[in-house]
């Protein structure tokens, strides 16, 4: 950007400067973190053949460091806890988009019985590296 400035009466006669203007958010710096007391182990325990099960939360569950509120949408992301989809025969995943978002439990096959580490990551839709 540049400014002018100049004199009304004696146009020709002038100054210039240039300079620049930088825009910046605190969500680039800011960090996310998950309401650990929502997200204990275990979150849920299901029982074989039971009727489904489901594990909700809403965007509340992620709290910003820094108490932004202007940061945009956030991106929700349920893998288990080695990185592989969540969903699967027993798994099934709502829409993450939505306010509620959730987590189905059933099987009938008891050789599904085991622990299942889950991960899940919240973080700004635009800023997909907070």
């Amino acid at each position: 950007m540049q400014v002018k400035v100049k004199y009304t009466e004696l146009p020709t006669i002038h100054g210039t400067q240039n300079f620049s203007i930088v825009l910046t958010s605190p969500c680039l710096t800011d960090t996310l973190t998950l309401d650990t007391s929502l997200f204990a182990s275990p979150a849920l325990i299901y029982t074989i053949s039971d009727p489904a099960s489901v594990f909700s939360w809403t965007d509340a569950a992620a709290k910003s460091v820094k108490s932004l509120t202007n940061c945009g949408t956030l991106t929700w992301v349920v893998t288990k806890e080695d990185g592989v989809a969540a969903v699967d025969s027993i798994f099934s995943l709502g829409d993450l988009t939505l306010t509620n978002k959730s987590i189905s439990i059933f099987t009938n096959d008891i050789l599904k019985v085991d622990t299942y580490k889950m991960q899940v990551k919240a973080y700004y839709t635009l800023l997909p590296t907070i």
